[in-house]
């Protein structure tokens, strides 16, 4: 039968419906492949789960046999405890090095950059575009419509018009309109369910990453304590008060149902992926009835679907469903926080607060007003109000510099940055690296971070400069003494000559500042140093940590800059850096966080406000009175927080703003003796008094203001018994500096 004899209603009414026959049935058949991946997938996610969880079965019944034997013991000597502290390091190194990285490399194909889930995708639209492909290049038009192409009077523009109306009978592109509506590569990458994967990647990364670094935390603490009893336990320094068996058992039960939970931890942070996994056969067969839609409207309707204006509101349309959802999730949080539990929790909030300003000192008003400067506790004051927060959650936030990397956050370039001059110096280029910021702004976790990874790679020498340095003679004991030299050195040139001779390494110093006093003559010992740098840094490699506004003053009178070929900063750059570097530690906790609303908002009878907002509004506050110093930010972040027993969580008050008026109203001598200590970094009274050209009781008064005032914090007691010398207290290091480049006197 040829075409002319084919009946009409054979090609015109039933080539839709094998279509779709066909189309199902592809894409059932590619389905069930994709299935089959699905299970391989949870399966490889079980396993992986399993092997690690079996690991940390057996360190936990290692653990438990060695703790239950020194418990058993009824005297305990000091070895019983190192014993047992080498049990642990030797489990830990077991769960680090081969547990973790073996569950690590078992999760990576399913982690992206391999996105297992558009090669689903790919496959899915693959097979559709070949269905597609065997539709006709041309079918039969669709019969006008009741009027047809009714004519219109009225020449070339009434015709146009009835064009655009009822559209005109020509053949149907249906190989080409079926195309339109399928996805492109390009628009493959940006598919809801690739998004949908990389977040759940990415959340079950970042709940794996905190689980382990709670359990390197918590055994660490687990050594630390132990080491404690271990010094306890000598006879000479033996307690009567302390129970060695009480301290022990603590330290068993800390240790024994943190590893008991864990693998139920760890199946719960794989539950995002796992949960991802689960779901995707019946999120695809969603897709599928989706696109099933689109093409019988295509077919239906080719004016419109044909058209580059389609696919481009297609494609727009697919980028605006990410935020379509989260905004549907924050309707959701806005009708939850108006329920009951969160006004209860409001309610709560203001006897807090009122316990925030009687541990101030003063009833403070409403956060429409500000909170007083010179009301804030010491750092001292808020570190013992800390007490009533769980030891393991006070113990996180009271650190000091990191020792690795496992709580370092936003240091990711720099630590790039630090391994590539690590490989430019071993291939035997000059390097020098100045590590600059404010005091408590991580430039020694840096460097400790730098050490942990690359120390064991090459003799390291760490030393610091805990005094003033003013002469070349100086220097050279200085030297002498940090390179273990027993030859006494006249000259520089000496100094160098034996240097060079020593095995190539790495040499961290600190407290840089100390190099130079601001008077005649007072940058001797920074040139002889810089010069020793100069001559010796492609045999080692020198990092020097400098505080920031020395720094610039040195480089502006010395130009420093030019000794070091490069120059890493450490202080935080935003609110959202600070925000990972708190919520880091604080997901490590395992205790759940409530941020409280202001009170004033509860009486002017105001809705209460979502935890997402309120967390925003908290953050950029302790940010603005940080200024992005790590040091302020943990002293205002312990200022803020309470221990709720009753719910087992840390509440987070308001913090408002902080009034920093009173520093602009100081007389001008308090003004420059601030300045000078920002600028050489730690003054003692005899070099303040030198540079001011003082009389030592005067130039003691006016440092002794400024520290009852809570500016300055001495560094332990000087040479006359006296405390000193002093620095500008990092808590507040942020406001004065700002005040004094507010007034021109630091630039």
């Amino acid at each position: 039968m040829n075409d002319q004899e084919r009946p009409v209603d054979t090609f015109e009414e039933n080539w839709r419906e094998r279509f779709f026959v066909d189309f199902d049935r592809t894409f059932e058949q590619t389905l069930a492949a994709a299935s089959q991946q699905v299970e391989q997938t949870t399966g490889v996610l079980e396993s992986a789960c399993a092997a690690a969880a079996e690991g940390v079965g057996a360190s936990r019944e290692a653990l438990a046999e060695a703790l239950a034997g020194c418990r058993g013991k009824k005297t305990l000597a000091p070895e019983h405890f190192r014993q047992l502290i080498e049990v642990i390091d030797a489990r830990e190194a077991l769960l680090f090095r081969r547990i973790r990285p073996a569950l690590e490399q078992q999760l990576r194909p399913l982690l992206p950059p391999r996105k297992p889930v558009l090669s689903i995708l790919e496959k899915i639209n693959t097979a559709y575009c070949e269905t597609a492909g065997r539709l006709p290049e041309e079918a039969p038009p669709e019969p006008p419509g009741p009027a047809g192409l009714a004519p219109r009077p009225g020449g070339w523009s009434a015709r146009l018009q009835n064009l655009l109306e009822h559209g005109t009978p020509r053949p149907l592109a249906a190989r080409g309109l079926a195309r339109s509506v399928l996805l492109a590569g390009g628009e493959l990458k940006e598919h809801r369910l690739g998004r949908d994967y990389a977040e759940a990647c990415e959340s079950t990364s970042g709940r794996l990453a905190d689980l382990w670094r709670g359990l390197r935390f918590h055994l660490d603490m687990a050594t630390e304590e132990l080491a404690g009893l271990a010094k306890a336990a000598i006879p000479e320094a033996q307690d009567a008060a302390l129970d060695l068996h009480l301290g022990l058992a603590a330290v068993e039960k800390m240790v024994l149902d943190l590893l008991e939970g864990f693998p139920a931890k760890l199946r719960e942070a794989c539950a995002p992926l796992r949960e991802f996994w689960s779901g995707l056969p019946t999120k695809l067969r969603e897709e599928h009835q989706q696109v099933v839609r689109e093409l019988h409207q295509a077919l239906e309707h080719p004016a419109a679907a044909g058209t580059w204006l389609h696919r481009a509101w297609r494609r727009i349309d697919a980028r605006l469903a990410g935020y379509r959802r989260r905004v549907g999730e924050l309707i959701e949080e806005s009708r939850q926080a108006a329920g009951g539990a969160q006004a209860d929790l409001l309610s709560r909030a203001t006897a807090y607060l009122k316990g925030i300003r009687k541990a101030i000192g003063k009833d403070l008003p409403r956060s429409a007003d500000l909170l007083k400067f010179t009301d804030l506790p010491t750092r001292a004051e808020v570190l013992q109000r800390a007490e009533q927060l769980p030891p393991l959650y006070r113990r996180l936030f009271t650190l000091g510099p990191l020792k690795n990397r496992e709580f370092l956050v936003a240091r990711e370039t720099e630590l790039k940055c630090l391994e590539e001059i690590f490989r430019r110096w071993e291939a035997g280029r000059p390097c020098s690296v100045a590590l600059i910021g404010p005091e408590g702004s991580g430039k020694t976790s840096l460097a400790n971070c730098f050490a942990s990874e690359f120390g064991s790679r090459g003799h390291l020498i760490r030393a610091s400069i805990d005094q003033r340095l003013t002469s070349e003679e100086q220097i050279l004991g200085l030297f002498q003494q940090w390179f273990g030299l027993e030859q006494h050195f006249e000259s520089l040139a000496a100094l160098i000559e034996q240097l060079l001779t020593l095995p190539r390494g790495m040499v961290l110093i600190e407290e840089g500042h100390n190099l130079a006093l601001r008077v005649i003559g007072g940058s001797r010992a920074a040139k002889a140093f810089f010069y020793v740098l100069m001559a010796t840094r492609q045999h080692f490699l020198w990092m020097v940590s400098f505080r920031k506004t020395p720094w610039e003053r040195m480089n502006h009178q010395l130009e420093v800059s030019r000794y070091f070929t490069h120059q890493v900063t450490t202080l935080l750059s935003d609110r959202h850096q600070l925000r990972e570097v708190l919520m880091i530690r604080q997901r490590t906790s395992g205790y759940p966080l409530i941020f409280l609303g202001d009170s004033a908002e509860q009486d002017k009878d105001e809705k209460p406000t979502g935890q997402d907002v309120l967390a925003e509004r908290f953050f950029k506050e302790l940010y603005a009175a940080s200024r992005g110093d790590i040091e302020a930010a943990i002293y205002y972040w312990l200022l803020c927080l309470e221990y709720d027993e009753a719910s087992g969580a840390i509440r987070a008050c308001h913090l408002g703003d902080i009034d920093h008026g009173f520093l602009r109203n100081l007389e001008a001598k308090y003004h420059f003796s601030l300045a000078e200590i920002l600028g050489h970094g730690v003054l003692s009274a005899a070099e303040h008094a030198r540079i001011f050209r003082l009389d030592p009781l005067e130039s003691r008064l006016q440092l002794d203001y400024l520290a009852s005032l809570n500016l300055l914090v001495s560094g332990g007691l000087e040479e006359d018994g006296l405390p000193g010398p002093w620095s500008v207290n990092p808590i507040f290091h942020g406001a004065v500096t700002a005040t004094l480049e507010a007034k021109h006197i630091l630039y």
